[in-house]
């Protein structure tokens, strides 16, 4: 294997530790050669060998069997970039790698590094193959290659900033797509870890097109990374100048997917067992934020904000046994579990914003359960739909719970016409006018989460997002989820709301 091979020159002082997702890794990077995957984002924590599989062996590798290859390599800090470009030029020059040139391959062409381009930042080979490294801050790259990736685009404090976010964006979209010799083929892979949602690798997931290994620490299998392949042909077509080859891509074929089947599962036990990750995770080092960012490449902001993680209590519907983890920075405390049968009322609780663009926000329905003064957030459905697609998704939702207590849409935006439709074929909806502006309506129902009364379904898909909506409030991205919570809190808490809950029989906080 090419990487335990060169390894001792790469990190003399550091034994090669053999592990599943270096092959992960490395699969993906050979899939990439094979133009199967075009797009490639490694979301992966520190110390996993990322850098050295990708920013340092994979030039010299490809070198083997085409020495004409072309890379460009790239990091936040040009001093980065120059330090992984000197490592794969000792590897290149080392008398093990001069061997395996030619080791099988008789008819290998014989080359070397030319001596007036061997510099730190780039050099090239007699077979006009060249490793040339840059970065966001540095000036244009004048190359064009085979090949381009970007090993960590932003600094941790650099990700602090909406200015440098937006600029490495720009860099990547704009400045390095255009430096491909052939972009219906010619590969872009990002490697970093999360450290803003609107980081670089946030920006692309959400745009689409890019495969996705991401690899937490500690194992989450609601997300689960699996990805695909599509495999490439040279095809003879007809073109005005005459018949020429095109590439042609097939159909996406599943690939990979993350090995580990059970919640909690490390990634990389014999550097990084529980022991040094709980030390990691400590306010001494990381804190739980860094390290749901950089281990768990789950980015959010700071845990200051109205709806603090620690406020969520826990429930499991009866006979769950299953086992799963939390948001990291929320509490341990203990799981209730809930009969189905002692829900005694169920809510519905609808911000509708059926605009379906990129920059729109969501449609979210939120289905809760109530017991007493406890709220049980049963479901949660959030996606960006039209207005067709709003109405069919409420819809659902309303067969699959004849027995809602209350119906609540609010009474804003495109909430008139949800509103109006759906009262044509269901009864019990009601309009609810928000009354104030959001933050003052979070800040009025933030008493019950705060008091430990709103329980999350532990280990159910809407969890995270949740979580990090509300703690990132009120300068997150999106508010829609809070926008249903407070609604359905200060329903159940005013005239209304309260009247009904009295004429039932049932206390009202």
């Amino acid at each position: 294997m090419f990487v335990e091979k060169f390894w001792h020159i790469v990190e003399p002082a550091m034994p090669f530790i053999p592990n599943w997702h270096v092959d992960a890794i490395c699969d993906h990077m050979e899939a990439v050669r094979r133009k199967e995957i075009q797009y490639l984002i490694f979301n992966v924590p520190p110390g996993c060998a990322k850098s050295i599989l990708v920013s340092v062996m994979y030039a010299p590798w490809v070198w083997l069997t085409e020495p004409g290859w072309r890379g460009i390599f790239s990091s936040y800090a040009i001093g980065l970039a120059e330090r992984d470009s000197i490592r794969a030029r000792d590897i290149i020059q080392s008398p093990e790698y001069q061997i395996a040139k030619y080791i099988g391959r008789p008819d290998a062409t014989e080359w070397d590094l030319k001596g007036d381009t061997n510099q730190k930042a780039f050099f090239e080979n007699t077979e006009k193959g060249f490793r040339f490294c840059t970065s966001p801050t540095s000036k244009g790259t004048g190359y064009r290659g085979n090949f381009v990736a970007c090993d960590d685009p932003l600094s941790a404090e650099e990700a602090e900033s909406p200015a440098m976010r937006l600029k490495a964006i720009r860099w990547w979209t704009k400045t390095m797509s255009s430096r491909r010799n052939d972009k219906k083929v010619d590969p872009m892979v990002v490697i970093m870890q999360r450290l803003h949602e609107d980081d670089l690798a946030g920006h692309l997931l959400r745009a689409g097109g890019y495969e996705h290994v991401c690899l937490p620490s500690l194992y989450e299998s609601h997300r689960k990374s699996t990805t695909y392949i599509r495999r490439v042909k040279r095809k003879r077509v007809k073109a005005p100048d005459g018949p020429r080859l095109q590439w042609v891509r097939g159909e996406k074929e599943k690939f990979w997917e993350d090995p580990r089947t059970k919640d909690g599962q490390l990634l990389f036990p014999a550097l990084f067992d529980e022991d040094v990750l709980k030390e990691t995770r400590s306010p001494a080092e990381l804190g739980e934020e860094g390290f749901a960012q950089q281990h768990q490449q789950r980015p959010g902001v700071e845990d200051g904000g109205l709806f603090k993680k620690k406020y969520w209590q826990w429930f499991r519907w009866k006979g769950d046994e299953r086992t799963s983890t939390r948001p990291m920075g929320c509490n341990d405390n203990p799981i209730v579990y809930v009969d189905p049968k002692d829900i005694e009322r169920k809510i519905l609780s609808v911000d509708a914003t059926f605009k379906d663009g990129k920059k729109s926000d969501y449609v979210v329905s939120t289905v809760a359960g109530i017991i007493g003064p406890r709220k049980y957030i049963m479901e949660v459905h959030r996606a960006k739909m039209d207005f067709w697609a709003t109405l069919q998704s409420i819809k659902a939702i309303l067969r699959r719970h004849p027995d809602l207590w209350a119906k609540l849409i609010e009474d804003a935006a495109n909430g008139p016409a949800i509103i109006s439709t759906l009262r044509r074929e269901f009864s019990g909806i009601e309009a609810v006018k928000p009354l104030g502006g959001k933050e003052s309506r979070a800040q009025a129902a933030k008493p019950d989460v705060a008091c430990g009364d709103v329980y999350l379904l532990e280990g159910d898909p809407y969890v995270d997002a949740w979580v990090t909506e509300h703690a990132a409030f009120p300068n997150g991205k999106h508010d829609d989820q809070i926008d249903t919570l407070s609604q359905l809190i200060l329903y159940c808490r005013g005239s209304e709301g309260a009247q009904r809950l009295i004429a039932m029989g049932a206390g009202v906080r």
